[in-house]
């Protein structure tokens, strides 16, 4: 069972997208923000003197989970675009 530890947001100053046109690219999404992991980490990165910060995920799957995300993720990556 996932166990946040993050305070969750206010109520109306969540980020809201539409949903994707094309399944695969909710894939791409879900993998790369962790979904489905055991524990994941989100970082940000601001660089001095650039306004395009980034951010990184490292993801914690079970045993053998890792490569069936990865190989999810590229399958989403050849059809997502």
């Amino acid at each position: 069972e996932p166990l946040a530890v993050q305070d969750p947001l206010p109520e109306g100053s969540g980020r809201s997208f539409p949903p994707v046109s094309v399944p695969a690219c909710q894939t791409l999404i879900d993998v790369r923000g962790g979904e489905a992991s055991f524990a994941h980490v989100f970082q940000h990165f601001n660089w001095k003197e650039n306004i395009m910060g980034g951010g990184s995920t490292l993801a914690s799957y079970e045993d053998g989970r890792a490569e069936q995300r990865f190989a999810e993720l590229e399958r989403a990556l050849a059809t997502c675009r």
